[in-house]
């Protein structure tokens, strides 16, 4: 009977397809997950092994390490290398047929020749004939063999994709794959579902033992890649470029966290990754060049697009250019980048529209003050400064940056009372609040000897005047001056007005001034309307503040019992306030 399967006739295959690439410069042994692909393929129903993650987590060299050790142990090893003519259906069956003979030797004349005689078609007919003729010829040659293909990406809705399914649900037992990918390819994962061995990003990652033998190879040691290791998160192609770009210097190599060779990486990043995304894609991921985290409704607002949230999704699911990291209370997915990839979308901002970068700072800024995220929105309208903005945030939030106990994080990022960030009034006087309440007197003088220098419109002049009141009588708690000569300049009626965050404050530290000075009864009225309003807001950290207080004052009159009970209370706030 001829076995031979007829068909249209098959192009020929490129030699460099079907051979492994050569490697190039130093490359380290990735002997854990090659005892991975082993392990896994040793398990009998394990017949598949997906290593999926974005370029540069050395997917390939991996194959290429594990396809020169199954090859010497004697095992048929083919290698498939895909490109986007494999697109075609019978560039792919041809691709696979001419590796599989490319592989054998002298003496699988048997198994060369039956595959040597078949040309793949794609008649419904004839195709049916040349797949059973395949895998039987496969399934009769009995010792192992291994098909490796690179790039399977590259099919991904194409005709194809289709018949690689086909190729991976219907081979014999004998046939184990292994295939690199960009793609998560889901569908493919679930119809080979119980046969599959995958491997992410996250295990393709360089361990620090695998970093320390790339760099010792150059000559550094443990001391000079730590840092640069820990920001580039393990990303095998970050660490290879970089070993590539330093330099020796008395037999001791340059720091290595200070490389940015952007002639090397960011080429590399825009051939690899953005040239194969669409425009409404670049759109969407340039975001991350100014927000290293964000979710689908932030996106929307800087981008001024809707429905990102699909995008997002699929990029992150897709060659791994973003990672889903977590869904907050309010059920929101934030995604990441890697943040050297951040840095590279941040220049390709820059190159494209530089004048966009404040635009999409600002309305990032006004988005995390909507959503409760004060010091996030300060960090966005400071990046470039943006005064007018600043003074809004610190206005509307900087109560509750200074309640909650985020004072010293935001004098991390404020820059000196004399910069232009700061150069509208409530900004200064936010800052000097928060100073002295981190227990920096020094700065809060600085921001308030800055004179303001606009002009402000009477209700603006009422709160700034008592916020400048607040902050001197803070100041001189913390230094221990007399409060008795400060006064806000406006009458005490005027004190009603305020906004609730404010009065609070104000009750809160007259009444323990007052409890310092022996004045128990004013205290009292004092921080129980401090205590009221806090209530109101929902303030813990002022509730707390101030039934702390008023036990104090319980405790100045020598009353035992409510000074127990109000201490009691205060802890039940304070333990509130922990588990939140």
């Amino acid at each position: 009977m001829d076995r031979k399967v007829y068909g249209a006739g098959k192009p020929k295959t490129a030699g460099n397809k079907l051979v492994p690439p050569s490697p190039r410069g130093h490359t380290v042994a990735r002997e854990r997950l090659v005892a991975a692909l082993d392990a896994a393929f040793q398990e009998p129903n394990h017949s598949f092994a997906m290593l999926t993650a974005p370029a540069g987590y050395g997917k390939t060299y991996l194959l290429m390490q594990w396809a020169a050790i199954t090859t010497d142990r004697g095992i048929l090893t083919a290698w498939c290398g895909l490109d986007t003519d494999d697109r075609d259906p019978v560039v792919l069956w041809t691709t696979l047929l001419d590796s599989l003979v490319h592989a054998t030797d002298e003496g699988e004349v048997q198994l060369r020749t039956r595959l040597g005689d078949q040309s793949p078609s794609m008649d419904a007919r004839l195709h049916s004939l040349f797949i059973g003729e395949l895998f039987s010829a496969l399934s009769e040659y009995t010792k192992p063999i291994v098909l490796l293909f690179d790039d399977v990406h590259l099919l991904e809705g194409s005709p194809a994709e289709g018949e690689f399914v086909r190729l991976i649900q219907g081979l014999p037992e004998n046939v184990k794959i292994a295939f690199a990918t960009r793609s998560p390819l889901q569908t493919h994962a679930a119809r080979i579902s119980g046969r599959l061995t995958e491997l992410t990003a996250d295990s393709l990652s360089f361990t620090r033992a695998e970093t320390m033998e790339l760099f010792t190879f150059c000559g550094a040691d443990a001391t000079d890649f730590e840092d640069f290791y820990v920001a580039v998160e393990g990303w095998p192609a970050a660490l290879s470029l970089a070993t590539l770009s330093v330099t020796k210097l008395d037999d001791r190599l340059t720091k290595v966290l200070d490389w940015d060779d952007e002639s090397m990486l960011y080429p590399y990043l825009e051939h690899e990754i953005l040239d194969d995304l669409s425009d409404d894609d670049r759109k969407i991921l340039l975001t991350f060049g100014i927000a290293r985290m964000a979710t689908a409704d932030l996106v929307d607002a800087v981008c001024e697009v809707t429905q990102s949230g699909r995008t997002l999704r699929r990029l992150s699911l897709g060659d791994g250019i973003l990672h889903r990291v977590s869904t907050d209370v309010g059920g929101r997915t934030w995604y990441r980048v890697q943040p050297l990839f951040g840095a590279f979308l941040l220049e390709q901002l820059r190159e494209s529209d530089a004048t966009r970068i404040p635009e999409m700072n600002a309305r990032a800024a006004v988005w995390h003050l909507d959503h409760g995220n004060a010091l996030t929105a300060v960090e966005f309208a400071l990046d470039p400064p943006n005064p007018e903005l600043v003074d809004r945030i610190l206005r509307q939030r900087g109560y509750e940056i200074v309640n909650d106990g985020h004072s010293p994080e935001l004098l991390d990022i404020a820059p000196p009372s004399t910069s232009l960030a700061m150069a509208a009034p409530f900004a200064r006087l936010m800052t000097a609040y928060a100073a002295v309440s981190a227990g920096r007197p020094d700065r809060a003088s600085e921001f308030l000897s800055t004179p303001h220098l606009v002009e402000l419109s009477a209700n603006d002049l009422l709160e700034w005047d008592w916020l400048r009141y607040l902050v001197e009588m803070e100041t001189a708690t913390a230094t221990g001056t007399d409060l008795a000569g400060l006064s806000p300049g406006w009458a005490e009626s005027t004190f009603a007005d305020l906004p609730d965050q404010l009065r609070s404050a104000i009750r809160r530290v007259r009444g323990w001034e007052e409890v310092r000075v022996g004045q128990t009864t004013t205290a009292t009225s004092d921080l129980q309307l401090a205590l009221a309003i806090a209530e109101n807001e929902d303030d813990l950290a002022s509730m707390i503040m101030s039934v702390v207080g008023l036990a104090s004052a319980a405790a100045t009159e020598f009353d035992v019992r409510a000074a127990k009970a109000l201490s009691e209370h205060a802890l039940e706030l304070v333990s509130r306030a922990t588990n939140q």
